[in-house]
């Protein structure tokens, strides 16, 4: 998969690279682990749009509402990908 994080040349990336990762928001402030990641085809691949984070992010893969639904992040919320996912800005706890 290819994708782009915070403006920057897109480079392939593996799932398996994404699944498990801690993520923060920008102000260091944890909301879990990618526990999957939503992708959609362009051209011959597959670009990540956006990852489900937290303990209960499945739930939203399959349409189901929970009290701890986790959140899907968009791909265009990340500021880096290394040494943790880190996102641009604050989350609120309603995304």
């Amino acid at each position: 998969m290819s994708g782009r994080a915070g403006g920057r040349r897109p480079r392939t990336i593996r799932v398996r690279e994404l699944l498990g990762r801690v993520v923060v928001d920008g102000s260091g402030r944890r909301l879990g682990r990618v526990v999957e990641c939503v992708a959609e085809p362009r051209g011959d691949e597959l670009r990540v749009t956006a990852l489900l984070v937290g303990p209960g992010a499945w739930t939203r893969r399959f349409g189901w509402a929970t009290r701890d639904g986790g959140r899907r992040v968009p791909w265009e919320a990340i500021a880096a990908l290394s040494p943790r996912i880190t996102l641009h800005g604050p989350i609120g706890q309603e995304d």
